[in-house]
């Protein structure tokens, strides 16, 4: 054997390097294409409202959907108003300074009634109102199941200028 030979196959191992100009050629063409295509793809979205299930003519009359309630609670220094889409219940006004909790009760156990599925009501209350009668009134409105209960407070136009010229 002639040592020139083992060094000649040795080399040739060596010399097998991937060239990867061809590829990188390739990849430098296909990325503009690429991006220029992308502008002529537009996604468009639809904003659909599909009739409920049962609103055609024969499922008008079995499917009645009640609007929702929008319950809102007002609750100030002459009493508490409790109101809806529909209008204002006739308001629980205090006597001796203090307000009717039970009547106040008695209301939204008749608007459960009309509406059991209802859970949200929005409780607004007056500056003067005691923050523990607004407590009161957030606990009755969640013993009679009304659990999303959100606090507002109510604005008094006339007396920050703004409504009257």
């Amino acid at each position: 054997m002639r040592p020139g030979r083992s060094s000649t196959s040795r080399r040739g191992i060596e010399g097998n390097d991937l060239d990867m100009v061809p590829m990188m050629n390739l990849f430098t063409v296909l990325v503009p294409i690429l991006l220029l295509a992308a502008v002529f793809a537009r996604v468009s979205v639809l904003d659909l409202a599909l009739p409920p299930k049962g609103s055609g003519e024969t499922g008008r009359s079995v499917h009645e959907e009640k609007s929702p309630l929008n319950l809102v609670v007002v609750v100030s220094r002459e009493g508490i108003t409790v109101g809806g889409t529909g209008g204002f219940l006739p308001s629980v006004t205090d006597r001796d300074e203090k307000l009717r909790f039970d009547a106040f009760a008695l209301l939204l156990d008749r608007v459960r009634g009309e509406y059991p599925d209802e859970s949200s009501v929005t409780v607004a209350s007056d500056g003067g109102v005691a923050y523990e009668d607004v407590l009161k009134v957030m606990d009755i409105c969640r013993d009679r199941g009304f659990r999303e209960i959100a606090l507002s407070a109510l604005h008094d136009v006339r007396s920050s200028g703004g409504g009257e010229g």
